[in-house]
Parts: C-alpha cells; structure tokens; sequence
C-alpha cells in the first residue's frame, strides 16, 4: 500500500470556505517512486554485470508495469543480452509457482 511507505498520517485542513477539515493527500506516489529507485539500482547491477561479461543471456520476469520502467533504464549493452520477458507479477509466489510459469528451456 502506499500508506506503507509513510511513518505518519495525512495531514488536516480546513476547507477554503467554511468549518470542514479532511485529510491531505501526498503529492507523490511513493510505490512509484520506490519502484523507479528500485530499477535504477538494478539497471546499474546490470549495466556492471554485463561489462564483465558475467552473463551472456538474461531472461527478465517482472510485473508489466515495472517491466516497463526496467526497459527504460537499462543500457543498450544489457538491453542486447535480454533473451525473453515475462511479463508477470510473480514476486509474492513460492518458488514452485514462479517454476511452473516458465518456460521448460528456463
């Protein structure tokens, strides 16, 4: 949740015309923002990994939304090596489940 990413609750305010008060909402959508820093630090472990030839084929599984913001940091030198996508949201699922989602040849 979004509320997660937050110590304290959302402030108060009174209405610009009259008694009411209601909760502020963030500006910022902190599950956005999170998993845009998320990518970055993943992109640059990539960018790394891949100037050390430390893989030579990288199969990416990812919830598609993330998988967008992941194709938009990483380096054309990762980007070459990516041998497929999979484009789901696997990462609360047991080990078993994610296996049984992917291709044999995985």
């Amino acid at each position: 949740k979004n509320n997660d990413f937050y110590t304290d609750s959302a402030g108060r305010s009174f209405d610009s015309g009259g008694q009411g008060r209601h909760a502020m909402e963030s500006q910022f959508d902190a599950k956005s923002i999170e998993a845009q820093r998320f990518a970055k630090d993943l992109c640059a472990k990539l960018r790394q990994a891949a100037l050390q030839n430390r893989f030579e084929k990288l199969y990416v599984v990812a919830a598609p939304a993330f998988l967008g913001v992941l194709r938009e940091c990483l380096d054309d030198n990762a980007k070459t090596r990516i041998a497929g996508e999979i484009p789901k949201d696997v990462a609360r699922q047991a080990p078993e489940d994610i296996r049984s989602k992917l291709p044999d040849y995985l």
